[in-house]
């Protein structure tokens, strides 16, 4: 976001003002093409459209969950920490000022191999109108319940972290083995001691899955 500007045009001959309020923004596709997009809510409630095969359409969460179903979104280590640490900071800001509705905008381009995100339509306050339409729509399971920031934040960073997976790197096998070999303090009669013979239920099976998302990477 680069500003909020305010446009003024008089007509010289009433003297009557126009106001216009111009919101400039950065153009998150300059010089690129990504051949899908989607706008992102977090939210499952009337969140799908049907896709027309357009070049420039844009499709919806519900979309997205069953692309990524097929075909899982997987980012490096590193992008995925970079993303991260821009939705909760941006969220966390967005809700300090009364802001909820707003979207994450993510653009494939398959060409390049690039995921573009950027988070839009971030002007809608929380004011009292709201307030009503959220109470009003909450008896109605039809109608998109409006959450308050807080919760609308809260979604939003768990739903966006759940839609983008990190990749497998060639340190997971050996984390998998650190926890294997990791010893299980137990406590009997009231002592203490420690068993290293192997993982626990608990340990193994965290371990069978790390071992399973690698198959499945692969």
């Amino acid at each position: 976001m680069f500003g909020l500007f305010q446009v003024v045009i008089k007509n010289p001959n009433t003297n009557v003002e126009f106001n216009w309020y111009l919101l400039v923004m950065e153009n998150l596709f300059y010089d690129r093409n990504p051949n899908r997009r989607f706008d992102l809510k977090g939210s499952m409630r009337n969140r799908k459209i049907e896709s027309t095969g357009q070049a420039d359409e844009v499709l919806l969460d519900e979309n997205l969950v069953e692309t990524i179903f097929e075909s899982p979104l997987f980012v490096r280590e590193h992008s995925k920490k970079l993303l991260k640490a821009s939705v909760y900071n941006d969220t966390l800001w967005l809700s300090k000022q009364n802001i909820m509705d707003y979207s994450l905008m993510a653009g494939f381009d398959d060409e390049r191999k690039e995921l573009i995100v950027g988070i839009i339509d971030c002007i809608r306050t929380y004011t009292w109108d709201k307030r009503i339409e959220s109470w009003w729509k909450r008896g109605d399971r039809n109608k998109p319940t409006i959450t308050s920031p807080k919760e609308y934040r809260n979604r939003f960073r768990v739903s966006m972290m759940n839609y983008v997976l990190q990749a497998p790197n060639c340190w997971h096998q050996y984390q998998a083995q650190q926890i294997y070999r990791r010893p299980l303090r137990i406590e009997w009669e009231g002592k203490k001691g420690v068993q290293d013979e192997g993982p626990s239920a608990a340990v193994a099976e965290a371990q069978t899955s790390v071992m399973e998302a690698e198959g499945a990477a692969l």
